[in-house]
């Protein structure tokens, strides 16, 4: 949050990005080579993994991060809009799990550190992508 309270007072479209990278990149042995759609409930945060590209540097690192997993992976991907009502993410975004602790979904386990210092990497120096000033960000 630190981070991309540098940039924003209300960083949410970030906040909306980084799940779907942290998604592919927690995942990635299981959607290699796959089909895969995303569901987003945030226009603005579609709107930019369609178009790969978003003018904040923290919103562009992400984004390219997201890119280059995909490419590494050889998925083909799909954005779409889910509503906030009908999104199942969403109360576990808010760190409210009964439902689908209920569900018995397992709970997978991010590799934060390695996230942090990819996202560090990106930028221009890294596949073309421009990622602004960001250099290195700090472990949250």
């Amino acid at each position: 949050m630190s981070f991309f309270l540098q940039e924003s007072n209300h960083p949410i479209f970030e906040l909306e990005l980084l799940p779907v990278w942290v998604a592919l990149h927690t995942w990635k042995a299981f959607l290699s080579h796959v089909q895969c759609v995303f569901f987003l409930d945030n226009e603005a945060a579609k709107g930019a993994l369609i178009r790969a590209a978003t003018s904040t540097a923290a919103g562009q690192a992400i984004l390219s991060g997201f890119v280059s997993e995909e490419m590494d992976c050889q998925i083909k991907v799909c954005f779409s809009r889910v509503p906030t009502a009908s999104n199942i993410s969403d109360n576990p975004s808010r760190l409210q799990t009964d439902e689908m602790d209920a569900l018995g979904v397992n709970r997978s386990d991010v590799a934060w550190q390695d996230l942090w210092r990819l996202l560090g990497d990106y930028g221009s120096r890294h596949r073309g992508f421009e990622a602004g000033s960001v250099d290195v960000l700090p472990i949250c």
